[in-house]
């Protein structure tokens, strides 16, 4: 009877305050007390869980297992007899009502933040059954340490709310390409609402442009390295096409087995639209839509190495526009860039597809002839450009009668190279005008001699 369990001031703290009355009942129920503490012993050190038992009226830890002891850091003697409100991280108001209503003997189950004697906060969830020992109610309790479920749990919302925010649109599909999960930003990018393409093949975008070749290689990438990244060209809902930039990701599980295909793309149609039109405005006539003396210069150089390769014959026209600086002083600048554009559409339908044409700054303009047998070629579809060009344009009301002076250099003959070419045509055309206008002259070593562009 000497022992500390069979002790209410060593085994339910708090229980008994008046000492002369505890004796008496120590005396009168020793027997009920041995078997009802050794019961409660029992449950609690054989609980391998963290357990303990709270005394409601003073919300005191009457009794505490190994493993409560080990969890929140406390020696056990010392922890048999602190108050839960030492631990639990709640306000002690709510604390002191939860302990009220924790008396109506109903099993609960709760979540509370627990405050380890290291200073740590642990999320953990709390199993509580009443017990009445003695007439006082007390509350056996099994802790669980939920912490990293409720990190996970934030993880995931984290995730979920980051994937539903971002910019770019997200798709994930089953091994099989159908489609299991989409955000708002898909949907906004494709106009395809959640429910019009989850369980569906994600063909639906598909825009028909690429080739089976193009997705058989993506494919294959994917497969062989578990990423893709690139263009595409889908088409929305509404039939609209549009590129995107697309990064591809191959899913397993931890035994290595296939489980999910994540596609993460953006709308970059806008952006291709905006770098197209800096790479036309770098390369073409802003007034004409001809190439520019750049481009055409590139092409000029591609077609001599391959009339090299293929010891071939091509062509270059020099074209002046015949009294043009008179037509624009006179009838101003709008009717002189109207009669460049007239003139520009004019020579391109007098060309043949391989050909090109550019304008190279104020009224000059050059042909580009690839593949000709001969100087004699050259001459006959300068003939139909000097016809097309000396018919009168009618603009703004005005007829307004035009001519040209053609200069043709021929390769190999007339130049070996873009630049020796460009100037024996030029030279050519200077003659052409000195004969009159409407003219059209083919090069010839003499003309060098009476060049000032020698």
């Amino acid at each position: 009877m000497n022992k500390a369990w069979l002790q209410l001031d060593k085994f339910l703290p708090g229980l008994k305050k008046d000492t002369t009355n505890k004796a008496n009942i120590i005396q009168k129920t020793s027997r009920e007390l041995l078997e009802s503490e050794e019961q409660y012993r029992k449950m609690l050190d054989s609980n391998t869980s963290i357990a303990y038992l709270i005394d409601t009226d003073t919300t005191r830890i009457v009794y505490a297992n190994a493993a409560a002891a080990a969890f929140w850091g406390y020696p056990l003697k010392k922890l048999r007899g602190m108050s839960i409100t030492d631990i639990n991280t709640a306000p002690r108001t709510q604390l002191f009502k939860d302990m009220y209503r924790a008396q109506d003997g109903i099993p609960s189950r709760l979540e509370w933040r627990h405050r380890l004697n290291s200073g740590e906060i642990r999320d953990v969830e709390v199993y509580r059954r009443p017990l009445t020992y003695q007439g006082r109610t007390l509350l056996y309790c099994i802790v669980h340490d939920i912490s990293a479920q409720k990190r996970a749990e934030a993880e995931l919302r984290l995730a979920a709310t980051v994937f539903d925010i971002m910019d770019e649109a997200v798709m994930v599909t089953d091994p099989d390409q159908r489609v299991v999960k989409v955000n708002r930003a898909f949907s906004a990018i494709t106009g395809y609402a959640p429910d019009e393409v989850i369980g569906k093949n994600q063909d639906l975008l598909s825009s028909g442009i690429h080739s089976s070749a193009f997705h058989k290689k993506m494919m294959e990438t994917l497969a062989m390295t578990g990423s893709w990244q690139g263009e595409v060209r889908n088409r929305r809902k509404n039939g609209e096409g549009y590129v995107e930039w697309c990064s591809l990701k191959r899913v397993h599980d931890e035994h290595g087995k296939l489980t999910h295909h994540v596609a993460v793309f953006s709308d970059i149609t806008e952006r291709k639209a905006t770098e197209e039109h800096m790479r036309h405005l770098a390369h073409y006539d802003l007034l004409t839509d001809l190439p520019n003396r750049s481009l055409f210069t590139d092409r000029l150089r591609q077609a001599l190495a391959q009339a090299q390769r293929d010891k071939a014959h091509l062509a270059m026209m020099f074209i002046d526009l015949d009294q043009f600086k008179l037509i624009n002083d006179t009838h101003g600048h709008d009717v002189g860039d109207l009669l460049l554009k007239r003139a520009a559409d004019s020579l391109v339908d007098c060309l043949r597809k391989a050909d090109s044409a550019a304008r190279i700054g104020g009224d000059e303009f050059v042909v580009l002839l690839p593949n000709i047998q001969d100087g004699q070629d050259a001459l006959r579809i300068a003939d139909k450009i000097l016809l097309a060009l000396s018919q009168p344009f009618e603009l703004l009301g005005k007829s307004l009668p035009v001519s040209a002076s053609i200069g043709i250099a021929v390769y190999p003959e007339h130049g070996l190279d873009e630049k020796r070419l460009l100037i024996n045509a030029d030279i050519a055309m200077y003659h052409a005008k000195k004969c009159g206008r409407n003219n059209i002259k083919l090069y010839q070593a003499e003309m060098l001699a009476n060049s000032q562009l020698a």
